[in-house]
Formats: C-alpha cells, sequence, structure tokens
C-alpha cells in the first residue's frame, strides 16, 4: 500500500492517470496523503500572488470546475458555444484552451475537423459540424435543390443526413462536406465524396439554385476529383446521377468522368433507385487533366492531430474556432489578434490574471468532490472556499447527489445561483450488440456507468488514464477483447478524436451534449 501511495506522490504526471479510486471516498490511504495535502496547500499559497486582472476587448466566459479531470467541462463549453452562435449569429467566437499534453506550444488556431478541407479558385470545403443543421435545412427548402436528393423532405430526415456526414468523416476520413463562396462566406451546399460498394469513392455535389448555371458545379467536382486522386493507392472514382438529371450528367461529363450505362443505387437512408452511373479511372484523370486541364489548383491544409493539440482542443475544433497556447495571456492575445468577439475559457477559473465576464463552475451531480479532500489525498484542486472563488454561478449536471451545494454554502457562506443540466445522448446506437467499451477519460467509469443506466450491454470495460494516446499495443488489446467476446467497441467523442482512421471504422463513438433545464442560461450569456 505504502509503495503505491508514494509512487503516486513521487509521479509529476499523476494528474494524467486513472482517478486514484481513494478519491471516491474517505479511506486510509487517503488519510495518510493528508500531511502531503497540507504541504501543497502552504505552497500554493506562498506562489499564488495578488494580481491585477487584466481586461480583454471581448467579452470572456470562463468554464472552469473545483476537482481534476472529469466534471464535464468541456460539453459545458461546447453547449454555451451553441447558445452563443444562436444568440450572436454573426459574432465571432472561439474556445481558449491550454492543449493539456500538446506537442506544440501555440498560440495558434487548431485545423481540426471544422477546418478547411480543401480550396478551389471561388469556393473552400470544410467538414459539417454538428451545429450546421440549418444551413441543410436551408438548403433543401428549395423543392427544385431537393428533387434529385433522397431523405430531404422533412427536418428530421434532414438531421439524419447531417448526422450521416459527420460519421461518416470520423470513420473514413471524407465525407461530403460544406461549401461556401470565398468572397462572401455564404453557405453554397455541399460536395466531397461516400463510401461506396465496399471501398470505391462515389463523389457527388448539391447546390443551392443561386449557384446553378455558372460553372460552379463544374469547379467543385473537378476539385473534389482532383482532392481523391492526391492519393496514389485510389484506382478510380465513380458518380452516380438521376436518370433525368442532364445538367449534372454533363457536369461530369466535363471533368472527364466516362458513363458506363445504369445501376442500382443504394441511398444512405435506405432507398434504391436506378440511377446513370459514371467512372474516371486513374490513367483517364491523368490524361484529362494534368495533360489537357490543369486549370483547378486545389489546395489541401494539414489537420493537427490530438498529439499536436491536444485530445479536448481537437474536439473542441469540431464544434468552433479554438486557440490553443501554453500560457493563456498570450491565448487571449493571439485571439485579440484574430478579431474574436467572445471567448470560451475552457478552465481557467482560478487565473487571477484575466479578467471574465461571466465564470461558471461545472460540477457533476453523481460525484461531487469526491472525498471532499484536497489534492493529493482527493481530488480538489484546492480548499473548497478558493476553489470556488470567482465562481458567478454554478451548472449542476444532474442530481446534485452528494450535497456538493450545501458544502459550498457551508465553506464560502454564501449562495450561488445554480443552473440544472442532464446530459443526452446524440444520435441512437444499437442497445441489442454487446459491447466492448473503453475511455481514457478523468473518470471512466463514468462513461461506462452512463452506458449501463441507458441499457447497453457491456461484455468488457477497459480504462485508460485521461487524455491517454492509443498505441499499436492497445488498438491490438482493444480488438482482441472486442473479437473474445463477439462485441463492437464503443468509446466516447474525446477518445474518438485519437483513434487512426482504420481503426476508428470499426469503433462506435458516443456523442453527448448538455442540455439545461431551463431558459436561464440564455440570458445570463
Amino acid at each position: 500500500m505504502f509503495g503505491n501511495i508514494f509512487k503516486y506522490i513521487s509521479d509529476s504526471s499523476l494528474i494524467t492517470r486513472k482517478t486514484p479510486e481513494f478519491w471516491h471516498k474517505d479511506c486510509l490511504t487517503a488519510q495518510i496523503l493528508i500531511p502531503i495535502t497540507v504541504v501543497y496547500f502552504l505552497i500554493k499559497r506562498l506562489v499564488t500572488k495578488k494580481v491585477e486582472a487584466r481586461k480583454f476587448p471581448f467579452k470572456i466566459i470562463c468554464v472552469g470546475n473545483a476537482v481534476v479531470g472529469g466534471a464535464g467541462k468541456t460539453p459545458t463549453a461546447i453547449a454555451i458555444h451553441e447558445i452563443l452562435k444562436k444568440k450572436n449569429p454573426s459574432a465571432k467566437i472561439a474556445f481558449v484552451t491550454t492543449a493539456y499534453k500538446s506537442r506544440l506550444e501555440g498560440p495558434l488556431v487548431v485545423n481540426g475537423p471544422s477546418d478547411l478541407i480543401l480550396e478551389t479558385p471561388n469556393f473552400y470545403l470544410r467538414p459539417f459540424a454538428p451545429g450546421d443543421g440549418a444551413l441543410l435545412i436551408n438548403l433543401f427548402s428549395d423543392t427544385e435543390v431537393r428533387c434529385y436528393v433522397s431523405g430531404a423532405d422533412t427536418s428530421e430526415k434532414i438531421r439524419k443526413k447531417l448526422e450521416f456526414f459527420i460519421q461518416h468523416q470520423r470513420r473514413h476520413g471524407y465525407s461530403n462536406w460544406a461549401v461556401f463562396e470565398k468572397n462572401t462566406d455564404v453557405f453554397a451546399g455541399y460536395a466531397g465524396g461516400l463510401e461506396f460498394d465496399g471501398g470505391q469513392i462515389e463523389i457527388g455535389y448539391c447546390l443551392k439554385r443561386a449557384f446553378w448555371g455558372k460553372g460552379c458545379a463544374t469547379e467543385l467536382a473537378s476539385g473534389v476529383r482532383d482532392y481523391f486522386f492526391r492519393n496514389p493507392q485510389l484506382k478510380k472514382i465513380c458518380a452516380f446521377t438521376n436518370m433525368e438529371n442532364s445538367a449534372s450528367q454533363r457536369v461530369l461529363e466535363k471533368i472527364g468522368m466516362l458513363p458506363k450505362g445504369q445501376k442500382l443505387y443504394r441511398y444512405n437512408d435506405g432507398t434504391e433507385r436506378v440511377s446513370s452511373y459514371f467512372e474516371i479511372n486513374r490513367e483517364e484523370h491523368n490524361n484529362f487533366v494534368i495533360l489537357k486541364n490543369p486549370e483547378f489548383n486545389n489546395l489541401i491544409t494539414k489537420r493537427h492531430t490530438a498529439q499536436d493539440v491536444g485530445d479536448e482542443a481537437l474536439m473542441l475544433s469540431s464544434y468552433g474556432q479554438t486557440i490553443i497556447c501554453k500560457d493563456r495571456i498570450q491565448a487571449l492575445e493571439f485571439a485579440e489578434g484574430q478579431g474574436v468577439d467572445i471567448v470560451i475559457l475552457d478552465d481557467g477559473l482560478h487565473d487571477k490574471r484575466i479578467h471574465k465576464d461571466t465564470s461558471f463552475l461545472v460540477i457533476d451531480g453523481k460525484y461531487g468532490f469526491g472525498n471532499n479532500l484536497l489534492f493529493p489525498a482527493g481530488p480538489l484542486r484546492d480548499r473548497l472556499d478558493f476553489a470556488v472563488d470567482g465562481a458567478d454561478h454554478v451548472i449542476m449536471i444532474g442530481k446534485d447527489e452528494r450535497s456538493a451545494l450545501k458544502m459550498i454554502k457551508y465553506a464560502t457562506k454564501k449562495e450561488y445561483p445554480v443552473i440544472e443540466s442532464y446530459i443526452d445522448v446524440l444520435g441512437s446506437l444499437d442497445k441489442t450488440q454487446v459491447y466492448v467499451a473503453f475511455a481514457g477519460i478523468g473518470r471512466p467509469e463514468k462513461f461506462f456507468n452512463m452506458l449501463t443506466e441507458m441499457g447497453f450491454v457491456l461484455a468488457d470495460k477497459i480504462g485508460f488514464a485521461d487524455h491517454h494516446f492509443y498505441t499499436k499495443h492497445d488498438i491490438e488489446t482493444l480488438e482482441g477483447a472486442a473479437n473474445a467476446q463477439k462485441a463492437k467497441l464503443i468509446c466516447t467523442e474525446k477518445d474518438f478524436v485519437k483513434l487512426p482512421p482504420d481503426f476508428a471504422a470499426k469503433v462506435e463513438c458516443v456523442k453527448i451534449s448538455l442540455k439545461f433545464e431551463t431558459k436561464e442560461i440564455q440570458e445570463i450569456l
């Protein structure tokens, strides 16, 4: 026991380990560590200097917690971002984070899943994000636009189409992407490619009527074609059009694709239709484009990895602009240079150098403050009165099962306004399937318990340290566990962004969303 205790104490990376079991309850191990906790607290007081908070020329909303990991800070930041986007559609909103365990120091803007995939002379393309539903609903509100598109006649079907595009991007590294006009940033439609017939790539597009008859479809289809042929392993690309859609057939012929008759096409919503079928192979592409039509110069930007910028920053970037830097002040100065209007500060509640307009303390109702002891005897970052200092509101996720609010009131002699919330799971997953669940988060058991409470059958549960990067050995272990149980693998979104694409294709990703019980937070923001 003593060996384990001193291993925890002496290891400076304790915070990246799986949460110790003794943090959940007061026990002998925790009591033995209390003298170290006292020293930690005194040192913290000595090194904490009184400074004048710097005010920046934009609104700063801080999302923090009182414990080491696992409170629900990141989904809260995402939920606040979604509310701010609806309230301030023209505002430039950015997440700012220190990107723990990132290779790059920053400051920089994360080129993640929501960022540029390619450019053509007049358009840029990026993957769809969860908040893009309104874009597709607006696109398909035009009956002439949707007449050749399946599964686009109701809002619910359109949202399922959006989710399909997002999941396809995560599984395969490509999908149908959102298209924007460069000069205006106006959403023009979508273009890209989908997996077809076990590994082939089918390219396609769908544009608003304002972009018809101007060569836009030809430009985009050419750009997408060239993008995919940059993969030296790709032998050919195919495309389908409605047999009555002569305009799209002309576009495909313009970009060098050859008609190959008719084929039965199955749409992602399950419907089928006999369609005109086109193909172009690598040799035909080289002859047509490189020798005859080299007019399109498509820029492909490098996208950051979780190792580059950290898993949470990469995940945040799929919802909005994300800025990272090891020093928060430098990150905020960089945000100022980027012309940001609103910053969501992911963590930083206790950084007294920064003036915040509004600060939220996030508490997981099931966990509270663990054993209520200060690090390293427990999960509290500081003595409770110091830990909650600076918060304007408390966001309680779920029921306050550990009486955290009473403890705050006792420690601070004040009551904080409380905003109640809960976790909702997005999308639909097969609950008849047997799963092996894995997670590298602050408290993996939180994820496992959530799945069990939702009715999922878990044959095995494998926990890793918070911010864990999956090695080849880890992947082999996970695949072996799933094969042994004849089960499918399932993980969190934070874990999913760290998986290599070929392995990610075998894993179900559980996406969650924080929902607020009342509209009070909208008034606060």
